[in-house]
């Protein structure tokens, strides 16, 4: 009913979305294909079963990942138990400008990073991905101190009573939504640039202690910011593909001056 009702009206916003396990009906498919071939806005899609599943390996019950399911723009959750806080977008493809600039932030030419040593002088591919991965390391620290003393004030002076009211834990533990209430608490930093740059994430995110007694998890979301985050990069890694050139790859160079 809801697809038909997305098909008649034709709108933009809101979008529905479409969940599909391997229990899912062929007529509930072909509907939602052939609201998705209309061509107006779109309609996502996600697999029911790989969401539970993560939400398993989260430390989640079954029967909580099996009541939850996926909102927002791609976020997973246990509807009603669980908080999960988006932290702020990380633009991975910053950083790695940064390492090819030794630590400073060529826009502004001031030293934001750390010294990884000067990549011209490097003798292999090996040297800029560790002076990469360092300075991933040392920026993603430094956003999570920054985003720890954030959800501190958040706590103190941003309560949120009334969805404490309606978040399953928030009640028998006395304390509100954002100050670790909630039966589940998962905090997300949004990773922006996985295309530009696919060396080692997990290492630098996954697991990393926040403020409710809980770890961060990576969240690769590159929608709203991603306009804005690439005027903030100069040239970057770029694949071309051509009838007659083949694959070219073109890498930024550090800048001078």
């Amino acid at each position: 009913m809801a697809l038909e009702v997305a098909d008649e009206l034709a709108l933009l916003q809101l979008q529905p979305s479409v969940h599909f396990s391997t229990r899912t009906p062929e007529r509930f498919l072909d509907a939602a294909d052939r609201v998705i071939k209309e061509g107006y806005g779109y309609t996502s899609v996600f697999n029911t079963d790989t969401v539970i599943m993560e939400q398993v390996g989260m430390g989640k019950t079954l029967e909580d990942a099996r009541q939850g399911g996926t909102s927002g723009c791609i976020e997973t959750g246990c509807f009603g138990k669980e908080a999960y806080i988006l932290t702020g977008y990380l633009n991975i493809a910053k950083i790695l400008e940064i390492t090819l600039n030794n630590g400073i932030e060529p826009l502004s030419n001031e030293m934001v990073g750390i010294e990884t040593g000067d990549p011209l002088a490097f003798s292999g591919f090996e040297e800029l991905y560790a002076a990469f991965q360092a300075q991933l390391e040392y920026i993603v620290d430094l956003k999570i101190k920054v985003n720890n003393y954030i959800e501190r004030m958040y706590a103190a002076y941003c309560p949120a009573p009334l969805l404490s009211c309606v978040i399953e834990g928030c009640i028998d533990k006395g304390k509100d939504y954002y100050n670790a209430g909630p039966k589940y608490n998962t905090n997300y930093i949004q990773c922006c640039g996985i295309g530009t740059v696919t060396d080692s994430l997990l290492p630098a995110i996954d697991g990393k202690p926040n403020t409710k007694g809980t770890v961060y998890r990576l969240n690769m979301l590159s929608t709203t910011c991603h306009v804005y985050f690439g005027k903030m990069l100069g040239a970057t890694p770029q694949r071309q593909v051509g009838p007659h050139a083949g694959i070219r790859w073109h890498l930024a160079l550090p800048r001078r001056g």
